[in-house]
């Protein structure tokens, strides 16, 4: 789905529909994705032959860094996004583009405080 363009629309408020519904499938399409599996996991090593970080596996022998777990990663819930398109205060003196700035300035700052 390509990503709606406020001048393709005559009014903001189907702009704004159709920009939510973008999101919304954005979402959806992100939750589907399956995580990545890995085939084999690395037994680093240092030979000393190496530039600083990097490291050989002793089983299969290629070169690389050592992986660093990841954190789970906390996505928002329905409420949350209710009180972000809440808190983004949209009003009649703002066009589509600013109201969905604004969403998206929220949506970013939400993430960043539920993922650090």
């Amino acid at each position: 789905m390509k990503r709606p363009i406020e001048s393709d629309y005559t009014s903001h408020v189907a702009y704004t529909r159709a920009l939510e519904e973008y999101c919304d499938a954005f979402v959806q399409q992100k939750e589907k994705d399956e995580p990545v599996k890995i085939i084999h996991e690395h037994k680093w090593f240092n030979t000393g032959e190496m530039k600083v970080g990097q490291m050989r596996c002793i089983s299969c022998g290629t070169w690389g860094q050592e992986e660093i777990p990841q954190r789970t990663w906390v996505k928002l819930t329905d409420d949350d996004r209710v009180l972000i398109k809440h808190d983004a205060n949209f009003n009649q003196f703002m066009t589509a583009g600013e109201y969905a700035d604004r969403v998206q300035q929220l949506t970013e700052a939400r993430l960043k405080d539920k993922n650090t």
